[in-house]
């Protein structure tokens, strides 16, 4: 059971001494996060106490969100069709044939490879190993499961952290574009939500400096509209789009209105844009959350609206957007330094050699890592003599 009250305190804190957000927009994050929720008082009487709606899925709500049984019927619509296959069967990955019990994945190979199909083991277009494999990874897990709409903060404070996949707003990666800053905007956003499936019975919380969080094994934000209908984003982990989900949805969280993002959407509430400490040399800097469908629009009237589009940038100060913010580390290297954000801002990027911060446009990369040019030549060499000895 997750102690909410703690994780707004620990989030605070961690916000606080880390994410370096100016003295104005520290205070409001303060009273917002620890109020757990930024949305209208209208929507919080539709939630429980931690602004959250539960629903428990049954086998046939998962059959109609589970990506990976529609991928198998996809891919494999004749044998489906043939063994009349249930998802009982797929879930089980076993079903009965003349009394014997066979796993389905084998009969699937032993059905295809008999030939007088499309799919072979060998047809590049359509290989069936790296169909069965795509399907596999997507697999839901053969437990009880839960879907959650969520207005808490803390849990879209952790919407990546902690679980099996990644995204750029998981507090724990070390990529050294550090998105995961866009996370402290979260309390000034009255539009945002989230939703997630997870397990039913749960275990201990995972941690993630101090903070706690359940496993979510599905997760989307969704946006609300002028006419407050729910607009659901890109699914993680494998950014799927996923109109199927609707229906499941309005009827499940019934109070509520959901739809795919259009491209004639605006948000209800105009975004208020929290800025950081002014660097040593630079101005004061606007930032938020990483936007995925949606970017920040300019009027005439300088004030800002969440539309539909496929811009989807973290900082925006009118003229300049992208990950302004770089460390290699990211937010581990900089609390293990008890350092924080301000201090990493512009455009200067870490050396993976010798750690020193260098400009962007001096930065040369081997294998995707940032070099000085000092480095570079050393790591160049390294490998050269590597491959001389062979």
């Amino acid at each position: 059971m997750i102690d909410y009250s703690l994780n707004y305190e620990n989030i605070d804190s961690l916000v606080r001494n880390h994410f370096s957000l100016d003295e104005k927009s520290q205070e409001e994050f303060s009273v917002k996060i620890k109020k757990g929720t930024s949305v209208d008082e209208e929507i919080i009487n539709r939630l429980d106490e931690n602004f959250r709606i539960e629903r428990n899925l049954s086998i046939l709500d998962l059959e109609e969100l589970d990506i990976s049984w529609k991928l198998f019927k996809y891919y494999f619509g004749e044998y489906c069709f043939d063994k009349q296959i249930t998802y009982s069967e797929f879930l089980l990955n076993s079903r009965v044939n003349q009394k014997n019990i066979s796993k389905l994945t084998k009969d699937v190979r032993q059905y295809y490879s008999s030939g007088g199909t499309a799919y072979t083991l060998k047809n590049n277009e359509y290989d069936l190993e790296m169909q069965l494999t795509k399907i596999n990874n997507l697999r839901l897990p053969r437990k009880k499961l839960k879907i959650v709409l969520s207005f808490n903060l803390s849990d879209m404070f952790m919407c990546s952290s902690g679980q099996d996949w990644t995204s750029c707003l998981n507090l724990e990666s070390e990529y050294f574009g550090c998105y995961w800053l866009g996370l402290a905007s979260l309390p000034f956003d009255r539009n945002r939500c989230m939703v997630y499936i997870a397990p039913q019975n749960p275990k201990e919380p995972m941690n993630v400096f101090d903070v706690q969080t359940e496993r979510m094994f599905r997760r989307t934000f969704g946006l609300l509209d002028e006419n407050d209908n729910i607009n659901i984003l890109k699914w993680y982990p494998i950014g799927f789009e996923s109109d199927f989900y609707i229906p499941v949805l309005n009827r499940l969280f019934s109070s509520f209105a959901f739809q795919e993002i259009s491209e004639d959407f605006v948000a209800k509430h105009e975004p208020k844009l929290p800025t950081l400490k002014r660097a040593k040399r630079g101005e004061k800097i606007s930032f938020y959350i990483y936007q995925d469908k949606t970017y920040l629009n300019e009027n005439h009237e300088i004030k800002f609206s969440f539309e539909k589009g496929n811009q989807s940038f973290n900082e925006f100060n009118v003229e300049n957007f992208g990950p302004f913010v770089t460390c290699q580390g990211g937010l581990k290297r900089i609390k293990s330094l008890g350092s924080e954000v301000v201090n990493y801002i512009g455009k200067h990027i870490t050396c993976c050699g010798c750690e020193e911060r260098i400009h962007e446009e001096d930065v040369m990369y081997y294998d995707d890592c940032p070099y000085c040019s000092r480095c570079y030549e050393d790591v160049v060499c390294e490998e050269e003599d590597e491959e001389a000895s062979w």
